[in-house]
Parts: structure tokens; C-alpha cells; sequence
């Protein structure tokens, strides 16, 4: 099934960034295509239903713009369409960060690869990686010996009785990197050779499964240039501990932006940081945050080339429970800042199905009620009788309080419709009201056979037949929180928007005051009434949900 490409969430100078559990980011190499001269590197990091893909692409002979996670695998393998759209390249290279929606774990089936396609002329690739399989891939960090002042991490990725090794370190320091037996602490002899590592990446295929490596006891080590003896940084082959990237945005007009990713180590915390080059040199962790930058807490490497690492006396989790940014100095006048990210805690996701939904019909004879119904329905119907859905979510109980909801999206599916294309929006309902108990038989588009019963909404009443609406047809804001686009029986996403945020951040503040929405329909003519599917509907997984990124407090 082909996917319908997604819009990145942001891009490079937002605030985007995620943290794995027990793993490192995992990194891909993009190979030139078509004689391009472009190469790059992509890191894939994420949370519940989001991943995060932090990209840098070389400047080649044919520069790129539109970006993708493609279904299938690289040429000549079978790359089929677009699965997920990334940020695009303006300047034909460069660094940016992106989000999809989509989990890491559905992207490392084996199925996907990112692949950039040259500017203007789209349907040439200009490079392309493979995204390994889910348990095929394992990325460990490098830390510095002898006083280098090298650190990075390498990613070792199953090929089949082979296993490809990506490393990524600061470059000019090591020439020599090998696999060696042993630990780190009991470096023996060379198990495997790997590539050069004079520059920023370097990549290798070995004669040995990824799981001999992973089971047995080995390490990857880098050697001084010019001084083999003397070991430059070390990471052994084992899971290690938990990262955060986050994205690096523009300040004042510098034009660079990129992302850093912090690793915890023990006690320590590694800080890679990916910029434009050529633009800033000084780097720092400062307290405060990009917005009221204070003191600097930590320094950080040289930041004028494609990478730099360091690492810092504090653990990840004190950087991410604090107040902290890292900020990049403008490289000759370090008092104007070149950009700059908040470390921050990390987002996380609920994913909640509707507590309440029922219909209201324009039914003036009769209190009619579908609470218990398998549908909802809004908008005309062919005899110009209106209907309006109700639907609520108890926000309370999914997200922790005092938590930030920075993201907030709908999906409901249509099961049937008598309408063309049309809209829908959805309005912050302001009176109380609670599901109906009864079910419309049939269609139960009439809502004939569904008499009202006490406590149950109708088109009159919001608990029928005590306490009436202020309004017929139901108590609501008059602006949408958000509108959408209805177009056939699929399911249909409301993105988010400012105001979907503010409601749901009311709600969840103040749970008492939180009764949903009211799906209204195009009700400026006959026949366009669509039916959506409810939380009782016999197909249980296509009932409303709403998905809510949120900070937690």
C-alpha cells in the first residue's frame, strides 16, 4: 500500500528533538547516485509515533532540493514512491533536521530508504541510504583517548553474514580504525580492518555477522595519524545509554542551522554537534535558555568544520532536567550568536480513543439520540435537515498534568457520504453534555426508532429533558479549532493547529471544563451529510483518535 507523503513537522532551527531509550541514534550513509558527487549521512532517532531524521548532504557536481523516505531499497534495487517527505535543500547541501509521523520501528522493516533528488530536476537521484531492519543496526559512541580530543559514534548494520560499519568521528586526528578484540579497557589484537578515518565519516563492510560482534567481545578503535601506537578514541560493541537530539536554529541572519545529539556516559554526556560550516567557531552549553541565553556551563569543540564532539562533566540527565542551550558564536565576532538550541526534556505521545461521541439531529418534533450508535454524523441531508457530531476526550487520564501540549491532530473515518468534496470544522463546544444510551437503527442516519432518553443530548436539549442548550443545534465557539478537507470513505487527519493546542491544553488544566468539540458540517445546502465511524463501531480500530505530542512537566 502506497503511503500518502507526509509534510516534515520542521525543519532545521525548530524545536525538534526526541531521545531513544537504551540505543544511540542510528546513522545511514547516502551514496552518490547518477555521477552526483553528493554523499551524506542521515541519523534516524524517535519516540511513540514520531522519528526524527537529522541529515547532512556534501556539496557535489549536481545538488539536491526535494528530499524523501522512499518505499523499497536504492537503485538498483526497487525504490518505489514516497513514503514520508523531508525538509528540502535550498542551497543544494547542507544540514536539516526533520519529523515524521511515523514510528522508528515501522521505517526499520527493510522497506525504506532516504533519497535526494537534484534541484530542478527531480527525477535524477543525486544520493541515497537504506534504513536497515528493525534489530539489524546497532550504533555505539566513540570516547576520546590520550587526550585527542576525538569523540563520535560508529553504527554497525547487518548485511546479511556481513555487517557494514559507518563511522563518524572528528576528523584530522585518526588515520588507522580497526575492530579489535577485546574492550576498550583490554584492547587486543585486530579482529576486522575498516576504511580511513582522516575525514568526518568513513564506511566498511566486514566478513562478519552483526551478531558475532555484538556477542562476542569486541571494539571499534581508532589510531593518532602519523602515530598508530597511540589510540585516539574507542567505543566497545555493546548497547549504551540513552541520546537527545535537538535542532540548531538560525540567529541573526548567520544562515546556519544544523543539530547536536547528546549521549549520556555514565557520568559524562557526549555532545556531537552537525552546523552549516564555516560560520561559527566557539561553541557553548549555556545556562538559560535560546531566548535568555545566560553564563556558559560547559565549552564545547571547535565547531568551523562539517562536525565536532566533546565530551562534558555532566550527565544527560541533569542537561535535560535544567535549564541548558547550546550556543554557536558567530566565528570572528563571537559576541553575535550564529544559532542555537534549547535542550529540553523530551517529547512524548498520547495516543487517546474518544470517551464520548454522539450525534445531534434536526429533528424539531422529536428528541432524537445515537450515543450507543456505531456512527456520527455531520452536515445536510437531502431534505435539508441538519446534523451535527459531538465528540470528547479525556485528556486528564492520558497525559500527565501540568505537562505542555505542543501538538494536537484528529483522525476520524468516513464509512459513508452522500456529499462531493466538502469541509468540516471542529468547534470548542462550551455546555456540558454527556453520551447518549441509546442506538438508531439502520444507517441511523434519520435517527428514526432512537427516541432521546433522560440525560441524553438532542438537537434542544444538553441532558434531555432537564437542561436545554442555550442555543438549538448546540452551545459552541463560533470559529473552528480546525478545519479539514472531506473527500470520499477514507479516514481524515485535522493537523494541528494553535487553537486544537489551546483547547487541549485547557482541558487538560482543567478537566471539569473539558466537553469536546462539535463536528459541523457544510450546512449552506442539501446533501452534505457524511457519516463517520465511533468508538462503537464493529470495526474497532477506525473509531476517532486523537494523537497529542506533549512536554511533560
Amino acid at each position: 500500500m502506497t503511503k500518502n507523503p507526509a509534510t516534515p513537522r520542521d525543519k532545521a532551527g525548530g524545536e525538534v528533538w526526541f531521545v531513544i531509550n537504551n540505543s544511540d541514534p542510528t546513522s545511514i550513509v547516502l551514496r552518490e547516485q547518477n555521477g552526483s558527487g553528493q554523499t551524506g549521512t542521515a541519523v534516524l532517532s524517535g519516540t511513540g509515533n514520531f522519528t526524527n531524521v537529522s541529515l547532512s548532504l556534501s556539496a557535489g557536481a549536481l545538488g539536491s532540493e526535494l528530499v524523501h523516505i522512499h518505499e523499497g531499497q536504492c537503485l538498483p534495487a526497487d525504490l518505489g514512491g514516497v513514503a514520508y517527505a523531508l525538509t528540502s535543500f535550498e542551497v543544494g547541501s547542507g544540514s536539516s533536521v526533520s519529523n515524521v509521523e511515523a514510528s522508528i520501528d515501522s521505517l526499520a522493516t527493510g522497506g525504506f530508504a532516504i533519497n535526494s533528488h537534484q534541484a530542478g530536476e527531480p527525477s535524477v537521484y543525486t544520493s541515497c541510504g537504506n534504513i536497515s531492519a528493525g534489530g539489524d543496526s546497532l550504533s555505539i559512541t566513540l570516547n576520546e583517548l590520550n587526550g585527542s580530543g576525538q569523540n563520535g559514534f560508529v553504527t554497525l548494520s547487518a548485511r546479511g553474514d556481513q555487517t557494514e560499519v559507518v563511522v563518524s568521528a572528528d576528523a584530522g586526528i585518526s588515520a588507522l580504525a580497526h575492530i579489535h578484540q577485546g574492550g576498550c579497557n583490554t584492547l587486543a589484537g585486530v579482529a576486522h580492518g575498516l576504511s580511513g578515518t582522516s575525514g568526518s565519516i568513513s564506511s566498511t563492510t566486514i566478513d562478519a555477522t552483526l551478531a558475532s560482534l555484538i556477542n562476542g567481545s569486541f571494539a571499534v578503535n581508532l589510531h593518532t595519524d602519523g602515530n598508530p601506537g597511540v589510540y585516539s578514541s574507542c567505543g566497545d560493541i555493546a548497547v549504551t545509554g540513552q541520546s537527545l537530539t535537538i535542532a540548531l536554529g538560525e540567529l541573526n541572519g548567520s544562515g546556519q542551522s544544523g543539530w547536536a545529539t547528546l549521549t549520556a556516559q555514565g557520568e559524562q554526556a557526549l555532545v556531537v554537534v552537525s552546523a552549516t560550516p564555516g560560520i561559527s567557531d566557539l561553541a557553548h552549553i549555556h545556562d538559560g535558555n535560546c531566548q535568555t541565553l545566560g553564563g556558559v556551563a560547559h565549552g564545547l569543540s571547535d565547531t568551523s568544520g562539517d562536525s565536532s564532539s566533546a565530551v562534558v562533566d555532566a550527565t544527560l540527565g541533569s542537561l535535560i532536567a535544567g535549564a541548558f542551550a547550546i550556543n554557536l558564536h558567530t566565528d570572528g565576532n563571537p559576541g553575535v550568536y550564529s544559532s542555537c538550541g534549547d535542550i529540553r526534556k523530551p517529547l512524548a505521545v498520547a495516543t487517546l480513543s474518544a470517551s464520548n461521541d454522539d450525534t445531534l439531529y434536526e429533528i424539531l418534533t422529536d428528541q432524537r439520540n445515537n450515543g450507543a450508535g456505531q456512527w456520527l454524523f455531520a452536515g445536510k441531508t437531502r431534505n435539508g435537515e441538519v446534523r451535527r457530531g459531538l465528540i470528547a476526550f479525556d485528556v486528564a487520564s492520558g497525559i500527565p498534568a501540568g505537562s505542555t501540549i505542543v501538538g494536537v491532530s484528529l483522525t476520524m473515518t468516513v464509512s459513508r457520504t452522500i456529499a462531493q468534496a466538502t469541509e468540516i470544522g471542529l468547534h470548542r463546544v462550551e455546555s456540558e453534555w454527556r453520551e447518549g444510551s441509546v442506538n438508531a437503527f439502520g444507517n441511523e442516519g434519520s435517527g428514526a426508532g432512537a427516541d432521546a432518553q433522560p440525560g441524553d443530548p438532542s438537537w434542544t436539549h444538553r441532558s434531555f429533558d432537564t437542561a436545554e442548550w442555550d442555543t438549538p443545534g448546540g452551545d459552541f465557539a463560533p470559529s473552528a479549532s480546525a478545519t479539514t478537507n472531506i473527500n470520499g470513505r477514507t479516514a481524515h487527519t485535522s493537523a494541528s493547529t494553535s487553537r486544537l493546542v489551546d483547547d487541549v491544553q485547557s482541558w487538560l488544566n482543567n478537566p471539569d471544563g473539558n466537553y469536546g468539540w462539535l463536528v459541523l458540517g457544510d450546512e449552506s445546502r442539501n446533501q452534505t451529510t457524511n457519516r463517520f465511524n465511533t468508538k462503537e463501531n464493529e470495526d474497532s480500530e477506525s473509531g476517532p483518535v486523537l494523537v497529542v505530542e506533549y512536554r511533560p512537566g
